[in-house]
């Protein structure tokens, strides 16, 4: 399903009107309970309270039971007194954005590994927000804060199989570099970054590994 096509069928229904006005105003702490989810972290929902209508929720529980019941919120089955766990198994889809940032897709197109990635995000029916990572190139506050907000070690950003970054000797440079000298080598050219870069809320990925994608972004 494309971006736009989505995005029409889901603003379009009773129920955009009525739940994107509460996630925008953190109803009850709505919108940081969905943040925490988008991220990966833990939350808990009373499902027990929610009476099948939007037109009489009363917290946010109701709100995360109504986008269970419309499969915007993935679930584990574990149960305790009546107490829904939403945990791994439990994160918010990707490809619910009401209210929050879209996800940035960095890709070089005619990189077999990019197009690749763009297929697989495609088929998972994922919204992102695509950009050509040359022609529009990280910039260094871009680069500084998507390492500061990650958990991935600064090489993990350099292209190191590219050709620039053989020719420019930096295996051997970068040790002697310090991370603000880095971060700045990586924003005069796109061909040095790896490719492609996935940007979230708390979640940075470079290169394209399907089995660490399934796991971060389904």
């Amino acid at each position: 399903m494309a971006d736009e096509s989505f995005q029409s069928y889901w603003s379009g229904t009773a129920s955009y009107d009525s739940i994107v006005p509460l996630i925008n105003m953190d109803f009850d702490g709505l919108k940081t309970a969905i943040i925490e989810m988008v991220s990966g972290a833990s939350v808990e929902v009373d499902v027990g309270s929610f009476q099948n209508d939007v037109e009489n929720i009363v917290n946010k529980d109701d709100v995360l039971t109504y986008l269970i019941h419309m499969g915007f919120i993935k679930c584990s089955s574990g149960k305790c007194g009546g107490i829904l766990a939403a945990g791994k198994e439990a994160k918010i889809s990707k490809n619910y954005y009401g209210g929050i940032e879209k996800m940035l897709f960095l890709y070089y197109p005619k990189c077999s590994t990019c197009q690749k990635a763009k297929k697989w995000l495609d088929a998972n029916h994922i919204s992102y927000e695509e950009r050509h990572i040359v022609e529009e190139n990280p910039t260094y506050e871009e680069l500084k804060q998507w390492y500061e907000k990650g958990d991935l070690p600064l090489k993990k950003f350099f292209n190191t199989s590219g050709m620039l970054y053989k020719e420019q000797k930096l295996k051997d440079k970068l040790p002697g570099m310090s991370e603000e000298e880095q971060l700045r080598l990586l924003a005069t050219n796109g061909m040095l970054v790896k490719r492609p870069l996935i940007v979230k809320e708390n979640l940075v990925l470079t290169g394209f590994k399907e089995k660490e994608w399934t796991e971060k972004l389904l």
